[in-house]
């Protein structure tokens, strides 16, 4: 559901899958691109900004559990500046990279963000 040029989704538009995740933003070129939001059907939701069909950029990833990061991704990962809160309400802010961590205060760790 959404508007096509050329034959490629571009511009708004929405797109169900078959494995039950579902995109709601912008495309160009048939790709993802710009702002969106995406529901993974494991009960997770990514908000912020996509790039060549990829999470990448700002945004915010909740989980069914009730664990979230906002901050900086890199091809759908957690990498850059960001805040982490665990289900049971600890936050963790500081540098984030393949699911290490380094706060402001030196404090090093690992969290569960995939």
């Amino acid at each position: 559901m959404g508007r096509f040029k050329d034959g490629l989704k571009d511009g708004k538009g929405v797109q169900y899958y078959a494995d039950g995740t579902m995109y709601d933003g912008d495309w160009l070129y048939d790709n993802k691109q710009g702002s969106g939001t995406y529901l993974f059907n494991n009960g997770a939701k990514y908000e912020g900004e996509f790039h060549n069909d990829k999470i990448q950029g700002k945004g915010v990833k909740t989980w069914g559990d009730g664990r979230s990061f906002e901050g900086e991704f890199k091809l759908g990962r957690a990498d850059g500046k960001g805040k982490y809160v665990s289900r049971l309400g600890k936050e963790t802010s500081g540098e984030f990279s393949k699911g290490n961590f380094k706060t402001e205060d030196g404090i090093e760790g690992q969290v569960n963000i995939d």
